[in-house]
């Protein structure tokens, strides 16, 4: 690794270090581990949705002419994306709007950044003994669709408000039970083929080349 590498390395290993302190000491409650938000995150609609873009991030990683892109990393970045973007990109809007704490802006940041890029970065330093030259694409590439799916997975609908993300509600996590996957179409969808575009462009753009 060169020194902006090993600079940077360090940075997210201290972050990273950091937001687990925060957690085992309980300075912030930690949100991601309680029964509200995984009641939230278990709706069938979003499960459902979660198993199809898993399978197609994992089986699609040996065609898409990506060397780091593996079966490993596709699935293990799936499931930290489906377990902590709703959170994190919820947490974004709710400090825009002074109602999240400096502390939970951080630990939002860690886990955005964990899930779409360190945790990247780790594993192929790991497995192939140097730093990834593809880490800033990814980081970019990645981000996109970890938004997108925080966003997606936030979307909720009722009689009263129709389509609307749930962290703009006092409740966030008291979400609608019934069915409402074709209603939260109306707006999820661009979030869908925004993902499609950026998978099929990276693809098509590596198989090119």
């Amino acid at each position: 690794m060169d020194n902006f590498q090993k600079l940077y390395t360090l940075f997210w290993l201290i972050a990273s270090l950091s937001s687990v302190c925060i957690w085992l000491l309980k300075i912030e409650p930690f949100i991601l581990c309680s029964k509200e938000y995984w009641q939230f995150l278990l709706r069938p609609w979003k499960v459902v949705t979660f198993i199809i873009t898993t399978l197609f991030m994992v089986l699609i990683a040996p065609y898409s002419g990506d060397y780091t892109w593996d079966y490993f990393d596709g699935f293990f970045m799936s499931v930290l994306t489906y377990m902590t973007a709703p959170w994190s990109i919820g947490i974004f809007f709710k400090f825009f709007e002074r109602k999240a704490s400096i502390r939970q802006i951080f630990l939002a940041c860690c886990v955005w950044m964990f899930s779409a890029s360190w945790s990247y970065d780790l594993y192929l330093v790991i497995r192939d003994g140097h730093y990834p030259l593809t880490w800033l694409p990814n980081l970019f590439a990645s981000s996109i669709l970890y938004w997108s799916a925080g966003l997606f997975w936030n979307l909720d609908w009722n009689q009263k408000r129709g389509v609307f993300y749930a962290f703009t509600q006092e409740q966030w996590f008291d979400c609608y039970q019934g069915r409402v996957f074709i209603k939260i179409l109306q707006r999820g969808w661009m979030f869908i083929l925004l993902g499609v575009l950026i998978l099929g462009g990276v693809v098509i753009s590596l198989n090119l080349h």
